[in-house]
């Protein structure tokens, strides 16, 4: 966590920093993975620098890829929480069912 911190003081102090941002998203993959809170912290951190320094490339690039994690743990979490696929064979044999490919009679 505290290289976290030290890594968003240096952010304020020089955000045009690309070794900076590539370093913290480094340490955000590798410690933080699964890590929602922090990642959403992250996302928070950005708005508000983002909103002092609208126009810094390496601001919007970290952003994206933050934003591309969090799409992925929701993901990851939806899957979880649907269970597997329905098997194709209870569609397949339903002559009622259309939308499954099947014959329409």
């Amino acid at each position: 966590a505290r290289v976290m911190r030290l890594l968003e003081a240096a952010a304020y102090l020089n955000p045009a920093d690309y070794s900076l941002w590539h370093y913290r998203q480094h340490v955000l993959h590798e410690i933080y993975a699964d890590d929602v809170a922090e990642w959403i912290y992250e996302r928070n951190m950005l708005a508000r620098m983002i909103a002092s320094f609208p126009k810094n490339y390496q601001l919007w690039q970290h952003r994206r890829a933050v934003f591309s994690h969090l799409l992925q743990l929701l993901l990851a979490c939806c899957d979880q929480e649907a269970g597997p696929p329905p098997s194709s064979s209870a569609t397949e044999n339903n002559s009622k069912n259309h939308r499954a490919g099947g014959p329409s009679f």
